[in-house]
């Protein structure tokens, strides 16, 4: 995640209902003050706004989950820290009824063009965890700052309005087990290692022989299975095109004989459980994989 982006996020803080407008040049305004009982006036006007995201940003970087978002500023395309400040300055006073424009060119640091909030997110692939702590840290400081009530939760609800624009739609386990390829690769591995087990080996040995499937007939439609289980738009059961081609089979029919006990299939579902995080496949995505391959015990196991 960019780490300009959560917090350009965070201060979409206060989006208004009132129209956002810019001068022909881009530039930014430095008036401090309106008249009457703003939400900007309530918050000191620009002098307030940008004491307020000081201590905002100080008090995100405390977080161990927020801070190494905030790593890459001056990188790259990333603001630098006095860029992105000065962005939220002018993205809070104009949300709050204040002259600031939004989005405009900030004179900080060589000048920076700050962005619409779809734009500085695209492709960080946020999560909705990440954006409601970030959230909540930031109602939290507010609070702690004697910002009113109702103006914290004006910009708690303007904030979480930009949410769909911040998180991505969450991606399928197929989409983060690589889709078709990486999970090919995935098996691969998997029967790799199995077959490193002589308990485990001892099941495979009849591959290719009589109505057996080949080894990369097998894998073929494990991946089949996999990928139709995780999200996918591969069918199983299914034919696969490979060495003559091979009708894949339910489970109980495929294991039908074979004599498997429930310690084999334990050690070959811990076995599978291991390579996974050999290869740092996420904690989560395990369990999925734990959980499907677990639903085929009764069809797979004879006592």
């Amino acid at each position: 995640m960019n780490r300009l982006a959560l917090s350009l996020t965070a201060l979409a803080l206060a989006a208004s209902p009132l129209v956002a407008c810019s001068d022909d040049d881009g530039g930014s305004t430095t008036t401090d003050t309106t008249g009457g009982d703003s939400v900007y006036a309530q918050l000191g006007g620009q002098a307030g706004i940008t004491t307020f995201v000081d201590g905002l940003v100080a008090e995100e970087l405390m977080d161990p989950t927020i801070a190494p978002y905030f790593a890459g500023l001056g990188l790259g395309d990333a603001p630098t820290a006095a860029q992105l400040k000065a962005c939220l300055v002018q993205q809070i006073g104009n949300a709050t009824g204040g002259p600031e424009q939004y989005p405009t060119t900030v004179n900080i640091d060589g000048g920076f063009t700050c962005r619409d909030m779809a734009e500085a997110h695209a492709g960080l692939n946020i999560t909705s965890t990440d954006f409601d702590t970030f959230v909540a840290i930031a109602a939290q400081f507010a609070t702690d700052q004697g910002v009113p009530n109702d103006i914290v939760a004006t910009l708690g609800g303007f904030l979480n309005a930009q949410k769909e624009d911040i998180v991505p739609a969450e991606m399928s386990v197929y989409e983060q087990l690589g889709e078709e390829a990486g999970i090919a690769a995935f098996v691969d591995g998997v029967v790799t290692e199995e077959l490193k087990d002589p308990d485990i080996a001892a099941y495979f040995a009849g591959l290719g022989q009589g109505d057996a499937p080949t080894a990369p007939q097998l894998k073929a439609c494990l991946t089949a299975q996999v990928a139709n289980a995780t999200g996918g738009p591969q069918q199983y059961p299914t034919t696969v095109n490979v060495d003559g081609g091979f009708t894949c089979r339910d489970m109980a029919t495929a294991h039908a004989g074979l004599g498997i006990t429930s310690a084999d299939f334990d050690k070959f579902v811990s076995i599978a459980g291991m390579y996974a995080a050999d290869q740092e496949v996420p904690a989560d995505i395990i369990t999925v994989l734990g959980g499907f391959l677990v639903g085929f015990k009764a069809d797979i196991v004879e006592e």
